[in-house]
């Protein structure tokens, strides 16, 4: 087996700690989303834990496999950025689906998520002020 052939193989392995860093910055953006918003139910923080994480750990891996595995002919350097590349589009695909929490209708409504006057950080539509502009929602 030549240095090539193992280096294909090693990069998505190599790809995995990216992965989840990216996931562990993503999930605290949207825990801090929603804790701007009140939207951190009891169940939310587990959510986030056991669902959100682990998703986007895996989607993003297997993003990042499939994008270092299909350029193989690339050098390195352009393999990686690619993957890497993928891993970034999907954390923010990530959080632009699970910010805000709950449909932006229910916090202009009278509902319980409607918005509250007691929490300053949390915009009309579920958004917070905060929110950067270069983020979806």
């Amino acid at each position: 087996m030549d240095v090539e052939c193992r280096l294909r193989w090693l990069l998505p392995v190599c790809g995995l700690p990216l992965c989840v860093i990216g996931a562990v910055l993503a999930d605290r953006q949207v825990a801090l989303a929603w804790d701007a918003c009140d939207d951190m139910s009891p169940g939310g923080a587990s959510a986030l834990t056991f669902v959100f994480l682990p998703g986007v750990i895996l989607v993003s891996w297997l993003a990042f496999a499939v994008g270092t595995l299909v350029s193989f002919r690339l050098h390195a350097a352009i393999r990686v950025a690619i993957g890497l590349t993928l891993v970034i589009v999907i954390c923010a695909a990530a959080v632009a689906m699970w910010v805000p929490a709950y449909p932006a209708g229910d916090y202009q409504g009278g509902g319980w998520h409607a918005y509250n006057p007691g929490y300053p950080e949390c915009g009309p539509n579920g958004i917070p002020t905060w929110w950067p502009s270069w983020l979806p929602s």
